[in-house]
């Protein structure tokens, strides 16, 4: 296996994003049939729009005259001495719960599913790097951004002179 040096990262993610916007298309009205969507920028990255794979992620935000995209590399970690912490293992419990759960015995199912562990915190991700996409956009319509969560592609459509597109999607090289 080639060790993952900070070059292939950058330069994996930089390729991978496909963040240049795209003249062409017409704006939908509506989302994707299995996904989310707004019809207005996201102003923080609280608020952005996600494509990943479980290993490489990317988070969207921002107005189509600033828009930014956050990278992340799923070993980029802030150290908490959790490292080894695994999962519980529920799956034996799920048919009960989900039974209590469509009964609407909310609070028995979560009681169920939560018995014998409890919240611990895990090393949260740090941020790779954010990428900055400035153009001239003084006026904006028709503006959507979506996720199809069939396909994990992240669009931003608006209209100004002509109909944009921007489209990002994270993905791993085969193995």
């Amino acid at each position: 296996m080639t060790p993952f040096t900070r070059r292939r990262f950058l330069a994996a993610t930089a390729l991978t994003a496909g963040a240049a916007a795209l003249p062409g298309g017409t704006a939908k009205a509506a989302g994707p049939d299995r996904g989310i969507h707004d019809t207005s920028p996201a102003s923080s990255w609280k608020d952005g729009f996600l494509t990943g794979n479980g290993e490489y992620g990317a988070v969207l935000h921002g107005a189509p005259a600033a828009e930014k995209v956050i990278f992340n590399y799923h070993r980029l970690v802030l150290p908490n001495g959790t490292r080894s912490v695994t999962p519980p293992v529920l799956s034996g419990r799920l048919n009960a719960v989900r039974d209590k759960a469509l009964a609407g015995d909310y609070a028995g199912a979560n009681k169920d599913f939560a018995a014998g562990w409890s919240l611990r915190w895990t090393q949260t991700y740090h941020p790779a790097y954010e990428l900055g996409i400035a153009t001239q956009s003084p006026t904006v319509s028709n503006y959507r951004r979506a996720t199809d969560f069939r396909t994990g592609e992240v669009t931003t459509t608006w209209t100004n002179d002509g109909t944009w597109t921007r489209r990002a999607f994270v993905s791993r090289a085969d193995k």
